[in-house]
């Protein structure tokens, strides 16, 4: 292969780069390390996974140097605490989505300690708090699994 399948900006550049199946698996082996499927069925699909990755990891599938976004986070894959949030909620899905969430039964019994949960995630990808494109949406996603929790 030659060149970073994570910098293309049309379908065509990712053809110059490789064969569709060495693609595939680059591809799957990186959102594998995050813990993602995604749909390589075709160049389109392939490509549109890509953009999702980079979109969603918040770096363009670069590593981002520890610390060197937000002071004290320290990840190789988000540029930010409220990213990697982001990706969990609007991404992931599964007991991976839900430990990192801090979900469990206990937030559905106890309608307080879920408002504690809505309240702490929201500080994180609130648009007031975080630029990140997708913030409205996981904002929209904390809400709508609240409801369920306290069945509203």
């Amino acid at each position: 292969m030659e060149g970073n399948i994570f910098e293309v900006k049309t379908v065509d550049e990712l053809k110059k780069i490789g064969k569709l199946a060495e693609i595939r698996m680059v591809l799957k082996a990186k959102a594998a390390e995050l813990g993602i499927k995604v749909n390589t069925g075709s160049w389109i699909l392939t490509f549109e996974s890509i953009q999702k990755y980079n979109e969603l990891a918040g770096n363009k599938g670069k590593v981002v140097p520890s610390g060197s976004v937000d002071a004290g986070f320290n990840d190789l894959y988000f540029k930010s605490e409220a990213a990697k949030t982001i990706f969990y909620l609007l991404v992931m899905s599964g007991e991976a989505r839900t430990d990192y969430l801090g979900i469990d039964e206990r937030l559905y019994e106890d309608a307080s300690a879920a408002r504690k949960w809505r309240d702490r995630l929201i500080k994180i990808v609130h648009p007031d708090n975080c630029d990140h494109p997708k913030a409205q949406e996981a904002v929209k996603e904390i809400t709508r699994i609240y409801g369920r929790m306290t069945k509203r």
